[in-house]
């Protein structure tokens, strides 16, 4: 069997089939790469392969990916001499000649170190030996000859005739020629000597600039600024054979590696004139950006790159002689002088910058490719689930991880692309539930600091062994007390500005002067007495809202010191909830008393049906902290299972459901009583430093069930504990005093749901 290319050759870039094996490799020209990553571009190529044994042969079509490349400017330019213009560039440094301060810059490309030496008045054109021991930089009337492994300048040649813009050496290294625009000339140097000597001069066109050899070295082609033409020179005779007409302005010059195309800069024709060597003409023009000056050709010929004066550069196609890109450079430009040259592998550009006396860099990059990511299992305990993200850099460069953080938990990523997720407590009870997202989905975007690409991962929720489906010991119609929030709830379009208005000031906990009194059902005997309530605001305000019901008091039952004064009664005969508004008993006359009080069923949906004790209409033992949950949270480190009610100094006179009223307006009306809130579900309760259990026990309850502005309150929020004599339960968990402050539950993270379930409003 034998193999080899026929057929469909490849567009984008260059390929070598083993004629014996058929093993190839196709190596993208720089073209092909820049042009895939443009948008549309193609990122694949295809070509034939014919294989063929002694009888018969068949054609197989290859298709191969093309990285993408696209080049991008350094953030960072390199400051260099007064007035730079002139670049050259080896394996290791890049040489810029100064013409402001007549200085040669020599910039480390690997860490950016400069060293500055002496040369030439007004250096303006710079060439490099082919072994990296010489520069030679043209300037006003003569050349530097520079050691580049001193450093220092080792002789100069005086050529006459003004600033040299231009110069060029032979392959070998044997001859220097310069351009003098002062005497419309080439100056031609014998550079085989220690001591190097000029040997002839060269009329040529009107103020000569830049200039370029042929790569067999028998032409050089000389831009002539004021003719509008460049001179074809014959090196064997070091004649001028030929002027071709170009643009105005002419001044960069490049030559194609088959010699059969030369490009020339027209500066004022804001221009590219594409010369065909063999008819000795411009054949083409490729308009671009504003006064174009430098030019450099991709070391594999295929793209070339113009210095425009406002600190642009044009990208050309050769292949279409088409302007494929315009690269900013300078993100404050100006309109100055720009020289161009590329690195020897074709991966940096380098451009001087006259006006910012700089050298910028543009680099040849490839966004990262994103692999599969691996998922792991999670862990038993917290549910978390780490992996590995498997990004590739092509150009080896360091990475950095942006999240995109899914609503079930946080994310971190290491520098090396190692990833885990920590489910919050909500996501793993909701995913405990028939209807719970069992997964979590998150975005990470690696970036190299220009590109960058980004993978979707998707992880498993472990369950959490919390019961799904709580106890509910009263009013198990209250969905809205008693269903968790789902994760992705749609936000009040006010809820950044609630937020940052209610987390300032002081977040107390009620337990004892303003909390609430509880008879529970346990407490009623058939001996415990009843009592018709007195209350001194009917029939102002109604009729008595009890009716004809008596509730059940037990003898001793405190009321909080505070100007409420609330007093809870659940019946179990009657199987109704009472609530009282500054309860009294006078015992003198063994009555109890009320300004006023609202009841509801046990079972029902924990509004009340008659009067009420809350401004919103909530009952008032709905969503009340109880001493004996609260207590059994904080041991087990977990949240309540209900929502919570607050009071709040931000409370507007308006309302929405669940609340069924408003009657009490805030210092600073904001926000309608009956909105829900929760405290960011991605929050990691239990790494707040300083946080205590009590704190916690509320954060994680607020991070599943939230909270409802309830009442009109003195302070941004308060929540409403019950009365628990002695405080044990709360002083247990670290909730010190009346009125603690909660500081260590990140108020700032608060969102206000646009409905009671999150749901998207109607």
């Amino acid at each position: 069997m034998s193999y080899k290319l026929s057929g469909q050759t490849a567009s984008s870039g260059a390929v070598v089939v083993d004629a014996a094996t058929g093993a190839f490799t196709y190596t993208p020209s720089l073209a092909g790469r820049v042009l895939a990553g443009l948008a549309g571009g193609a990122t694949k190529d295809t070509f034939t392969v014919a294989v063929s044994n002694a009888s018969t042969s068949t054609s197989v079509t290859v298709t191969v990916p093309v990285l993408p490349a696209t080049i991008v400017p350094s953030a960072t330019p390199t400051t260099v001499g007064t007035g730079p213009v002139a670049l050259a560039v080896s394996g290791t440094k890049v040489y810029a000649a100064n013409s402001g301060s007549s200085t040669l810059s020599v910039i480390d490309r690997t860490t950016g170190a400069v060293t500055s030496i002496p040369v030439v008045g007004s250096p303006s054109a710079i060439a490099l030996s082919s072994d990296g021991s010489r520069a030679y930089v043209a300037g006003n009337g003569a050349v530097s000859v520079v050691n580049l492994t001193t450093n220092s300048v080792v002789a100069t040649v005086n050529t006459g005739g003004g600033t040299a813009y231009g110069i060029a050496l032979s392959a070998n290294g044997q001859r220097l020629y310069t351009s003098n625009s002062g005497t419309n000339s080439v100056t031609v140097i014998d550079t085989s000597t220690a001591t190097p000597k000029v040997l002839s001069t060269i009329s040529v066109g009107k103020s000569p600039r830049a200039m370029a050899l042929s790569a067999d070295g028998t032409r050089l082609y000389v831009a002539n600024w004021n003719s509008k033409s460049v001179s074809v020179v014959d090196t064997g005779t070091n004649k001028t054979v030929a002027s071709i007409a170009v643009g105005s302005n002419p001044f960069g010059v490049a030559v194609s590696a088959d010699g059969r195309q030369v490009y020339v800069t027209n500066n004022g024709s804001n221009s590219v004139s594409v010369v065909d060597t063999v008819a000795a003409r411009s054949v083409s023009t490729i308009q671009m950006g504003s006064k174009p000056l430098g030019l450099a050709l991709s070391p594999d010929g295929t793209m070339l790159f113009a210095a425009n004066a406002t600190d642009t550069v044009s990208v050309i196609n050769i292949s279409t002689n088409r302007v494929v890109g315009a690269l900013t450079i300078d993100s404050a430009p100006e309109s100055n002088w720009h020289g161009i040259a590329s690195g020897p592998d074709g991966r940096q550009l380098y451009v001087s910058d006259m006006a910012d006396n700089a050298v910028r860099v543009l680099n040849l990059n490839s966004p990262p490719v994103a692999g599969v990511p691996t998922v792991g299992t999670p862990d038993p305990a917290s549910g978390a689930v780490s992996g590995t993200l498997n990004f590739v850099d092509p150009n080896n460069n360091s990475l950095t991880y942006s999240i995109t953080q899914p609503t079930a938990g946080v994310v971190t990523v290491t520098s090396a692309g190692n990833y885990t997720f920590t489910p919050t407590s909500v996501a793993r009870i909701a995913a405990g539930q028939a209807d719970g997202a069992k997964t979590a989905v998150f975005a990470v975007t690696a970036s190299d600091g220009s590109l960058s690409a980004t993978v979707s991962v998707s992880v498993p929720i472990l369950a959490t062994t919390t019961p799904t489906t709580p106890t509910v010991p009263e009013f198990n119609s209250a969905t809205w007390l008693w269903n968790a929030i789902s994760g992705g709830a749609v936000l009040n379009t006010n809820s950044a500005a609630w937020a940052a208005a209610i987390s300032g000031g002081q977040h107390v906990f009620d337990i004892n002067a303003y909390s609430v009194s509880v008879v529970e059902a346990s407490q009623v005997t058939a001996n415990t007495p009843r009592y018709t309530i007195q209350f001194t605001n009917a029939p102002a305000w109604g009729p008595s809202p009890f009716g004809t019901y008596q509730v059940p008091i037990p003898l001793g039952t405190p009321v909080p010191t505070g100007s409420d004064g609330h007093l809870v009664v659940v019946d179990p005969v009657t199987n109704m909830v009472f609530g009282l508004w500054q309860a009294k008993y006078n015992a003198t006359s063994n009555t109890w008393s009320a300004s006023w009080g609202g009841m509801t069923s046990l079972t029902g949906n924990g509004i009340d049906t008659s009067g009420s004790a809350t401004a919103t209409g909530f009952s008032r033992l709905a969503g009340i902290v109880m001493a004996d949950e609260f207590s059994a949270a904080a041991a087990n480190n977990t949240g309540l299972n209900h929502a919570l009610f607050f009071s709040s100094s931000f409370a507007a006179n308006s309302y929405v459901y669940p609340a069924v009223k408003s009657d009490a307006l805030a210092s600073t009306p904001l926000i309608p009583q009956g909105t829900r809130f929760i405290l960011d579900p991605s929050i990691n309760v239990d790494a707040i430093p300083g946080i205590t259990a009590g704190e916690k026990v509320i954060a994680k309850t607020l991070q599943t069930y939230g909270g409802y502005i309830g009442d009109a309150g003195g302070a941004p929020l308060a929540l409403i504990g019950q009365l628990d004599p002695g405080n044990a339960a709360y002083t247990g968990a670290g909730i010190a005093w009346d009125y603690y402050n909660m500081s260590h539950i990140p108020w700032t993270s608060l969102q206000f749901l646009a409905t009671w379930n999150g749901a998207s409003p109607a």
